[in-house]
């Protein structure tokens, strides 16, 4: 069976198919197919070997995805049992189209009233379609079918169109649309008046009069409608209205109204009509558009106007009355002091002309200058004076001057004094700002001296570096000169700080003498003398000279410690110690006195210190005499004699041998003998001796040379000695 051209989406439709003549039936398998997909298959097996031909039919639902779908039928006859083959042939697809179409009618969207002639807008929308590119619009005035713009949005669609009525369509008539898809339409329909409304009439008997003249102002409009001229209504709808006026300056550019009223199906609908009316006049410079004074800031740009009335447009021209300087009238442009002044304006066209004189003044901020307020200014102690500056600025300032820390403002004339001086701030000011500036007042007066900053006696300590200070009170700063006045300091400058860095003044020594100084202090307002005794003194100084580095000490003698002095005035006080324990008055001295030693020196200006090295000398003693090897000796064999002594400084060793021991030894300090090969002269007494410059010590022993013995070691009183008995 042919399937539907259009199935409702939702409703069951018949598929069928049939394959007439095939056999046997029993071998034969028909297939129902959607695309690819199987639908339904059914095989005929079991029939009669001699039956022919089959017919499948299955009902269907219509789906949304079934649009545009391709069905078809397939058939298998399947001889292979019989030693054939598989035959399989199919059917031409049928494509199917659903369909959807939502059971509300389409919403119109149009005006109730539509002017004959004018163009509106209209539209026609429905949703719930499917396919709704498939949907057909039909969009209608009355007769006159409209070409409509589909819009689809999704399973929406909106026929969008532009209706224009005509006279003919004048009247009541019906908008309409109907949408149709598959087998199926929606359709609506709207009432709509269609009324003609010609715009009104305006006319003025004249649209450009000279001043003086009579115009006439007529308002009119179609045979239905009711107008009123600038408020004033018609006696009846149909009828016009008219105006008459004598022209003056104030009717230029007046604008007149006409407005026009007809009722429409129950709503007013209205139009209006306006014209302008110009008059000829000569120019007027009014104050409003032409003041008399003008004010302006100076710095920003502005745009200086003086405009004046009058038809034709007339044209202004300020300058000054010397045939100065010209405005540039209408023109942005930054304003100047330049540009103060009186002018005269003249406007003219072809009525005539008009001229006003204009003042225009500049306002500008305060300016202290330093002509007129100079920074610094200097008064004399004991004259009159008065603090004045002058600003300049318009409107003019007011100047007040204030001195540094305190509130109360400098009027009038003062009589100087020292408490005058200092800095003040002078402020000046205006409607346009203000502007500061700091002064510094200096009042001058004499020298004169305080013991405080110029001391009458003065001790100059030496190596401190610092020099004399004298400082005199006076403005400008005096000049000050101290020269010795009286015996080795005549003449001689004392050095000052700072000094003097005049050429013409004497030399300045290394350091000043001690005397007496005239210091005289010296400024273009005068001059005054003062006498100043020098003296001087220096810390205390120690050096080899006073205070030796390296001392010597006695044991044994009688000590008040180290030898030292120092140099300074006052005289310096000087002690010393030993690993920070004071020295005693007196010692007797040790070897455990010497060491080093920290001495100090003390006075008013300050402190020296040295170190001192201290060395005890003493007598030599012989703290040892040995024989090795320690018994006796065989003739021919060696022995040696050791010496050792104690003493500081060291001692010098010398030996006596007996008579005639000959071949004798000696180290090279002397502290050691030795004898090679003894022999019987080399048996007897040896004496060792120790000197230095402070005595003699000595010790003796006894050596015998001989056969077998017995040795023994024996001391008595500052004698060692050796000897051995025969066994």
């Amino acid at each position: 069976m042919p399937l539907p051209a259009w199935q409702p989406v939702g409703e069951n439709f018949t598929l069928s198919c049939r394959v007439p003549g095939a056999g046997p039936r029993g071998s034969l398998t028909v297939t129902l197919l959607r695309g690819a997909r199987e639908l339904v298959r059914r095989s005929f097996s079991g029939e009669s070997p001699r039956a022919r031909g089959a017919v499948l039919t299955a009902a269907v639902l219509a789906r949304r995805e079934d649009h545009g779908a391709n069905f078809s039928c397939r058939a298998e006859l399947d001889l292979r049992p019989h030693g054939l083959g598989l035959f399989e042939n199919r059917s031409a697809p049928r494509m199917l189209r659903t369909f959807a179409l939502s059971p509300e009618p389409p919403r119109l969207a149009a005006p109730r009233l539509l002017e004959v002639g004018s163009e509106s807008p209209v539209s026609c929308s429905l949703d719930g379609l499917f396919p709704a590119s498939e949907a057909r619009v039909y969009l209608a005035l009355g007769a006159q079918r409209l070409h409509p713009d589909i819009i689809l949005e999704g399973d929406a669609l909106r026929a969008a169109a532009t209706a224009t009525a005509s006279a003919e369509q004048e009247g009541a008539t019906q908008l309409a649309c109907s949408v149709t898809l598959g087998r199926e339409s929606r359709e609506t329909w709207e009432n709509v008046t269609v009324y003609s409304f010609p715009a009104p009439l305006l006319t003025l008997s004249a649209p450009s009069v000279p001043e003086g003249e009579t115009v006439t102002v007529t308002c009119a409009a179609g045979a239905q409608a009711l107008v009123t001229l600038d408020g004033v209504p018609a006696a009846a709808p149909g009828q016009p209205v008219q105006l008459q006026l004598n022209a003056t300056a104030n009717d230029d550019r007046r604008s007149f109204f006409c407005d026009a009223t007809l009722e429409v199906d129950g709503e007013v609908l209205s139009k209006k009509e306006s014209t302008e009316l110009r008059v000829l006049y000569a120019p007027r410079l009014d104050d409003s558009d032409c003041p008399r004074s003008w004010t302006w800031p100076e710095g920003p740009e502005q745009t200086l106007r003086c405009e004046a009335r009058g038809n034709p447009a007339p044209s202004v021209h300020c300058a000054r009355p010397d045939g100065g300087a010209v405005l540039a009238l209408g023109l942005l442009g930054p304003i100047t002091r330049a540009l103060a002044g009186t002018y005269r304006c003249t406007a003219a066209n072809v009525q005539g002309e008009a001229v006003k004189d204009v003042t225009l003044t500049v306002e500008y901020a305060p300016a202290l200058d330093s002509v007129s307020c100079p920074e610094r200014i200097t008064w004399l102690e004991g004259t009159e004076a008065s603090l004045s500056c002058v600003a300049h600025g318009v409107p003019p300032p007011t100047v007040s001057c204030v001195r540094s820390g305190a509130a109360e403002v400098i009027e009038g004339l003062l009589h100087v004094a020292r408490e005058h001086a200092g800095t003040y701030r002078c402020e000046a000011t205006n409607s346009r700002g203000s502007a500061a500036k700091t002064v510094a007042i200096t009042v001058e007066y004499g020298p004169s001296f305080e013991e405080l900053s110029c001391p009458s006696n003065w001790t100059w300590v030496e190596g401190s570096g610092r020099l004399f200070s004298c400082e005199v009170d006076g403005k400008p700063q005096p000049r000050v000169e101290c020269v010795g006045s009286r015996g080795t300091t005549e003449r001689v400058l004392l050095p000052l700080a700072p000094p003097d860095p005049s050429p013409r003044a004497p030399s300045i020594p290394s350091e000043p003498a001690s005397g007496i100084y005239t210091c005289n202090a010296t400024n273009q307002h005068g001059s005054m003398v003062k006498m100043v005794a020098v003296s001087v003194e220096s810390p205390p100084k120690m050096d080899e000279s006073t205070c030796p580095s390296h001392q010597t000490w006695l044991e044994g003698a009688e000590a008040v410690g180290p030898a030292c002095a120092a140099l300074g005035r006052p005289s310096p006080q000087v002690s010393c110690s030993r690993e920070g324990g004071p020295w005693p008055q007196r010692i007797h001295v040790s070897r455990q006195d010497a060491g080093t030693y920290l001495c100090l020196a003390t006075n008013a200006h300050g402190t020296d210190t040295r170190t001192i090295t201290v060395g005890v000398e003493y007598r030599p003693v012989v703290a040892e005499l040995a024989a090795s090897p320690p018994g006796g000796v065989r003739p021919g064999g060696n022995f040696t004699l050791t010496c050792r002594a104690e003493a500081w400084p060291p001692a010098q060793i010398s030996w006596r041998a007996p008579p005639g021991a000959l071949n004798i030894g000696l180290s090279s300090n002397n502290s050691t003998l030795s004898v090679a090969g003894a022999l019987g002269s080399h048996g007897g007494e040896y004496e060792c001796a120790a000197t230095n410059a402070h005595g003699r010590h000595s010790r003796r022993i006894t050596v015998r040379v001989t056969g077998g013995r017995e040795l023994g070691r024996g001391c008595l009183s500052q004698r060692c000695g050796w000897w051995h008995r025969w066994k």
